[in-house]
């Protein structure tokens, strides 16, 4: 969300449009980005570099009990597996209307949510084996020195992830956008 190309300004420009008339939208990684950019956030390159692999984050006193008024028992410090190097460091909540999740000393802003967004900059899809996979594309297609691929090869299968507690916050997200109950 950070590239200045016309694909990204226009999907910036289209999620901006959607999220004023009123549409939900839910963003992960790239998708966190943009929604955060599109309505006047700052996104940048991190300086630290990449986020590969497992990670948590502490969610803000906001974010706790956003995620808690949807999940009770949402975990305070969620982990998720990650692949980005660009990160939100401003949400222009005063003009976005959006507040942060929570941060990391990686990521300042790991997430956010406002009436009609939720956007998360870890993966609730990925499972260890398909991180794996991504870290090793970015080594191979990069050049990276992720550091962390080889440790990763032997002990990521092993970490847990709060990825299930995220998807049942982003279902009941949606689900609460629609009036619908879940059972």
């Amino acid at each position: 969300a950070n590239d200045p190309d016309e694909w990204v300004v226009t999907l910036q420009r289209n999620v901006k449009e959607a999220v004023l008339r009123g549409k939900t939208a839910l963003g992960v990684c790239f998708g966190h980005q943009v929604v955060a950019a599109a309505l006047g956030g700052k996104v940048v390159a991190n300086t630290k570099g990449w986020e590969l692999g497992v990670n948590g984050f502490d969610l803000s006193a906001e974010g706790c009990s956003f995620c808690r008024g949807h999940i009770p028992d949402f975990p305070a410090h969620p982990r998720l597996r990650y692949s980005h190097q660009d990160v939100v460091v401003d949400l222009n909540s005063e003009v976005s209307g959006l507040r942060s999740l929570g941060g990391n000393a990686m990521c300042p802003i790991q997430g956010s949510f406002g009436d009609r967004v939720l956007t998360f900059q870890g993966h609730p899809e990925f499972d260890s084996e398909f991180m794996l996979k991504v870290a090793g594309k970015i080594h191979e297609a990069l050049g990276v020195d992720t550091t962390c691929v080889q440790p990763m090869r032997s002990c990521s299968a092993a970490l847990p992830t709060d990825r299930s507690a995220v998807a049942r916050l982003m279902i009941s997200f949606l689900a609460a956008q629609k009036n619908l109950a879940l059972s």
